[in-house]
């Protein structure tokens, strides 16, 4: 496993061909196999960031020309964007519920169908 994960670390390809396969074609357990499919779209999405918004290094006293592919900002602000993905795909799956059951209380409140009070709510 050391050096498969290795190996995958070194060429992005194979990274996403044993993402595109799954986790039961991977042979990874399910914990690393999901740090493996966040760290692959970590670095799709900075990239992403990176074409987009033109990160560049800034000038300092190590690097006094700067203008270099600012890859850890990029890494940051994906990492960042997934957390906050990850947090609004939580809180939707918990509101899901409860939606569901406003429909439900609408319906037997006006004695219309389930179909007929969602489309109610949704006007």
């Amino acid at each position: 496993m050391p050096k498969m994960l290795d190996a995958v670390q070194a060429d992005t390809s194979l990274a996403a061909a044993i993402v595109e396969g799954g986790q039961a074609m991977s042979g990874l357990p399910a914990d690393v196999f999901d740090r493996l499919r966040r760290t692959m779209a970590i670095g799709q999405l900075a990239e992403r960031i990176m074409r987009d918004n033109s990160l560049r290094t800034e000038p300092n006293a190590d690097d006094p020309i700067g203008g270099k592919p600012d890859i850890a900002t990029a890494l940051l602000n994906a990492e960042g964007r997934l957390d906050r993905l990850d947090a609004e795909r939580e809180l939707l799956e918990s509101v899901s519920g409860l939606l569901a059951n406003v429909v439900q209380a609408v319906a037997l409140m006006t004695g219309e169908s389930r179909h007929a009070a969602f489309e109610r709510l949704a006007a």
